[in-house]
């Protein structure tokens, strides 16, 4: 558990590699990752870091993040302590969860919030709408 393994540096379409932006995934279901991660890499062209518990994601935050997206229930709990480190340094996240929007605590109750199952062109339309990453 912990990290699933897609935080190689990987070809770009364009066939470059190089510092591309970083975004953290927090998600404990398998396939669900890898979906968000080919949608990371495919459509943002960036690079993915994932994390299937809280205290994994904590190592992982501000470590070059530009963005991240958030499970809600994760297998050490709930992943609000990252979510509040995120917001401490600036970083923008979305949850994509399903749970609902009004489980949220007051402080993240502004957050933006995508259900799963998720339309991958909203989730790639509000990350360039958080991130100047990928403006």
């Amino acid at each position: 558990m912990g990290i699933l393994p897609f935080t190689a540096t990987t070809v770009g379409k364009s066939g470059s590699t190089g510092m591309r932006p970083h975004v953290l995934i927090v998600e404990d279901n398998f396939l669900l990752s890898e979906c968000l991660v080919d949608i990371v890499q495919d459509d943002l062209f960036a690079e993915a870091l994932t994390a299937t518990c809280v205290s994994v994601a904590l190592g992982i935050i501000p470590d070059h993040i530009v963005l991240a997206f958030l499970d809600i229930e994760v297998e050490d709990g709930k992943t609000y302590p990252a979510a509040r480190k995120l917001m401490a340094n600036n970083i923008p996240f979305i949850f994509v969860s399903g749970n609902e929007p009004a489980s949220l605590p007051d402080d993240l109750k502004e957050t933006p919030f995508l259900s799963k199952p998720v339309d991958p062109a909203r989730l790639i339309r509000l990350a360039k709408e958080l991130s100047a990453a990928f403006a």
